[in-house]
């Protein structure tokens, strides 16, 4: 029986080993192909409306995209770039700049070879922290006022509260406020409260309480009593007569002042003047009065008067000798009282008006006069001013009423300035 012969050439080496390679590089797509043979990448990824620049990741495939606080992500229009033939999200076709979609969750965009090979990329929107921190209320039981301008607040207590533990109650946008709403805090000096926003910033705002003190206002009428009421641009109110200053003080005579000023709580005011007894021992009528803006309307009057008519040195019984206190609103309320007012003489006079509440008390010289209850139709709209009415003589040497001082003691923030001239 006979052998064949195996041949072997070099051209059958060359065939063998072409077809193994063919075999061997032969298969399926793949996500892991290189980009130059098979492009398939997310180049770039952006919205325009909220705005929001994309940081793809390549090697861990993914895409995280943060947008301004309050946006709103469920309808967002994704603007981007890719290689590849195709870009679904969940099979659905995405269009640049056109197709919208809900990222309230992280979604899958899947980039299309030309060879069909994919890479998905996993897109998540993060919404910013907010960056609020503003103090929008800040309140204290009780407070007469309070005002927020920039990043200082100002709170203004009643007169005679204790600023040493006042817990306010604060409302703000932040993520947080130190020291907190409620907490009770020692305001004697400014306390500082920092509010922090959800993103970590914060602002601090500066709270100071005040509390109304007792002040004075005087009005000295010894040596400035025409340049008070009477100078061009003079504030009070003046319907006179006959005026001028001396040695006793501010001469008036058929004439009328009001001060410029309302006094809208309790108050005091004392009013100093002289009396001049004249060769017949009488001093003829004076007036001194509370009124408010509306006095000059007859048909609206209120105020609160007391007058005295005909004082004597020494007192008499005569029936011309009486004082009178009135008060008002269209047509007068008054009652008179026999005798001279109880604790006035010659010379040097303080009379002061106590208003507390409705109540208002007449001293002269420290006695009691009269206290009397206003009437609710009577009280003044805004506040009381002090009023002085001289009636005497219309000579100087004849006259026996001159005005020294006003003197007004009241609580700093119940006052309103009032131009009687405007």
């Amino acid at each position: 029986m006979g052998h064949k012969q195996l041949v072997s050439s070099p051209v059958v080496i060359l065939v063998v080993l072409a077809i193994t390679t063919i075999i061997g590089c032969s298969g399926g797509s793949s996500n892991n192909s290189s980009p130059g043979s098979s492009p398939k990448q997310l180049t770039e990824f952006r919205f325009e409306s909220p705005e929001g620049m994309g940081v793809i990741d390549e090697s861990a495939k993914t895409v995280s995209v943060t947008v301004p606080y309050g946006s709103d992500v469920t309808s967002l229009i994704a603007v981007f770039s890719a290689t590849g033939v195709e870009t679904t999200v969940n099979g659905v076709e995405q269009e640049s700049g056109v197709t919208e979609n809900d990222f309230s969750i992280p979604l899958a965009y899947t980039v299309t070879a030309s060879d069909d090979s994919t890479a998905e990329y996993i897109v998540t929107v993060l919404v910013a922290a907010s960056d609020a921190k503003d103090i929008t209320s800040f309140t204290i039981a009780g407070q007469s006022s309070s005002d927020i301008s920039g990043t200082d607040i100002t709170v203004v207590m009643p007169y005679g509260t204790a600023v040493s533990s006042l817990a306010p109650a604060i409302i703000h946008t932040g993520a947080s406020i130190n020291p907190a709403s409620g907490d009770a805090q020692d305001f004697t000096s400014p306390v500082v409260y920092t509010v922090t926003a959800q993103d970590g910033s914060t602002k601090e705002y500066t709270v100071t309480v005040s509390v109304p003190e007792e002040t004075t206002m005087v009005f000295d009428f010894m040596t400035d009593g025409d340049a008070l009421v009477r100078d061009a641009g003079s504030d009070w109110f003046f319907d006179g007569g006959y005026t001028g200053n001396y040695a006793d003080g501010y001469y008036m005579s058929q004439t009328s002042i009001a001060a410029p000023w309302l006094f809208t709580g309790d108050f005091t005011v004392e009013f100093e003047f002289y009396l001049k007894v004249l060769t017949d021992e009488n001093i003829y009528r004076y007036a001194l009065r509370l009124v408010d803006p509306n006095w000059e309307s007859a048909a609206n009057r209120r105020f609160f008067d007391f007058a005295a008519y005909y004082t004597t040195f020494p007192a008499s019984d005569d029936p011309n000798t009486y004082y009178q206190i009135s008060q008002g609103n269209g047509s007068y309320s008054s009652n008179d009282y026999d005798g001279n007012v109880p604790g006035v003489g010659s010379g040097i006079n303080t009379c002061t008006l106590v208003k507390e509440g409705n109540n208002i008390s007449v001293y002269m010289n420290d006695t009691l006069v009269r206290t009397v209850t206003i009437a609710a139709a009577n009280l003044p709209s805004i506040g009381y001013a002090p009023f002085i009415h001289g009636h005497n003589s219309s000579d100087q040497a004849d006259s026996n009423f001159y005005l020294r001082t006003v003197t007004v003691y009241y609580v700093s923030d119940e006052v309103e300035y009032h131009n009687w001239n405007e």
